[in-house]
């Protein structure tokens, strides 16, 4: 297996509805493929501070659903992009 290096200190891409979202971190191996991974979480309020969990209550669902489809289009809109596509549209 190839090893991947990140540099990215934010990700590359967040969906979020509500307080459930999917950030998408773009990382390279060695032999510069591009690789994916995709961290879903959720954000609530303890005490004074917001912190996320990785938990879901089940009227959660349907956001974590949603999330996680807008970040695998966004995955192959990327990748489509970086294949050169010809109908490979920008990511934003």
């Amino acid at each position: 297996m190839s090893k991947t290096k990140s540099t990215n200190t934010a990700p590359t891409h967040t969906a979020r509805v509500g307080t459930v979202r999917a950030s998408v971190w773009e990382s390279h191996t060695e032999t510069g493929e591009s690789r994916f991974k995709i961290i879903i979480s959720r954000l609530f309020r303890r005490g004074e501070s917001w912190e996320r969990g990785h938990t879901f209550y089940s009227d959660q669902l349907a956001g974590v659903v949603q999330v996680v489809g807008e970040a695998q289009g966004w995955v192959e809109r990327r990748r489509r992009e970086l294949a050169g596509g010809s109908n490979a549209e920008p990511v934003g």
